[in-house]
């Protein structure tokens, strides 16, 4: 007869991780809001895949039906927004999300996150030694992104042209502060998010104990 056994860590909040116990197998169930206004949502982590549950929504991927894993970071002046994404065989997809909408401070949610990143990382260690980590935007993302810095570099070069052609070089002049900041930001995003690299792969083990530090620092 097996023994299963079951033990509730609360912390503040919405937040709890619970770990269950079953023979040889293991569970770790974590519980978050993925934005400030949104309901928590539970991902359970076990030796069988990653389940998601939303309020009226479950999905789940079994480690043996993922073909790719990405895990992304984009921060802007609002927010910081960290995607995780897995990629099954079948084509369908489980995304788990979380939006932080001050990176300055940090919260419980912020932290039952990468203790859930931490919890799927060693699972695929474990369970999907063949799987790199895909580090970055997804391709469409980053063509998107691509192109709006490289609008925003022509914008300003046309700008100038016009200007320079009907003999306006006074209001150019005037002009130069916003113009520059626009060739500034786009040759920024352009260059950030161009999508003709190949892709930054990793393995889960050379990320899991950055992010535990990240939870053990004050």
């Amino acid at each position: 007869m097996r023994s299963q056994s079951a033990c509730d860590a609360p912390v503040r909040g919405m937040v709890r991780i619970r770990i269950l116990v079953s023979g040889a197998r293991m569970a770790q169930t974590f519980s978050y809001k993925p934005a400030l206004l949104r309901s928590a949502q539970t991902i359970t982590v076990s030796d069988a895949g990653v389940r998601l549950e939303k309020p009226g929504e479950s999905e789940r991927a079994a480690w043996g039906e993922i073909a790719t894993v990405r895990y992304s970071v984009m921060k802007t002046h609002l927010a910081e927004i960290h995607g995780l994404e897995f990629v099954l065989e079948d084509g369908r997809r489980l995304s788990v999300n979380r939006t932080d909408a001050d990176e300055r401070f940090e919260d419980t949610d912020d932290k039952t996150y990468r203790e859930m990143l931490v919890a799927v990382l060693e699972g695929l260690a474990s369970q999907r030694p063949d799987l790199d980590l895909i580090l970055g935007e997804k391709r469409t993302t980053q063509w998107a992104l691509f192109i709006i810095g490289m609008i925003c570099i022509a914008f300003a070069f046309g700008i100038t042209l016009l200007a320079l052609t009907h003999g306006r070089s006074s209001r150019l002049e005037a002009a130069v502060v916003p113009i520059g900041a626009m060739l500034v930001f786009g040759g920024y995003i352009a260059w950030s998010f161009h999508p003709f690299g190949p892709p930054t792969l990793l393995k889960p083990k050379q990320i899991i104990d950055k992010i535990k530090a990240l939870n053990q620092s004050p």
